[in-house]
């Protein structure tokens, strides 16, 4: 089980992090067919998702997020870059977590697990979810992510 308890020093790690093998054996500089990258098992999305639920910082900004794209719908053709009400700092935290926890267990570099899994997170946090290891949270992970998970771990 990868569920971080103590993230302190989380962004100094992820520097160093960049700079070592963990970096370099994820993100080889050969062209790579992305198809082939390890399917992420599902007891490391789940542990990504409780990591996210234990620390206030992470709950923030997913939070922070999802309030304003529910204000911002993709139909009203939102623009982050250059709306000022748009929560930087909580999208630069979601990704640079996201990145950190995917170097520190070593399972990526697919992404698509773990964007599920900031989802996943959000809906446990608004109450539409009981917990990240309950039957409603198998089953959106089977709905919108199976050709990415390796359910079988």
């Amino acid at each position: 089980m990868t569920l971080f308890r103590d993230i302190s020093g989380w962004r100094e790690e992820l520097n160093e992090l960049q700079k070592g093998s963990a970096y370099k054996n994820m993100y080889p500089k050969s062209i790579r067919n992305p198809q082939f990258d390890p399917l992420v098992p599902k007891s490391t999305v789940l542990d990504f998702v409780e990591t996210l639920l234990a620390h206030e910082e992470t709950r923030k900004a997913l939070l922070d997020l999802n309030r304003w794209h529910k204000a911002n719908p993709p139909e009203t053709n939102p623009d982050p870059e250059n709306d000022r009400t748009f929560p930087h700092k909580a999208a630069n935290l979601q990704s640079d977590f996201s990145h950190w926890f995917m170097l520190k267990t070593g399972f990526g570099p697919r992404i698509g697990p773990y964007i599920h899994a900031l989802n996943l997170t959000v809906l446990i946090l608004n109450g539409d979810i009981p917990d990240a290891r309950s039957a409603e949270a198998d089953d959106y992970l089977h709905r919108t992510a199976k050709t990415e998970i390796d359910f079988d771990c």
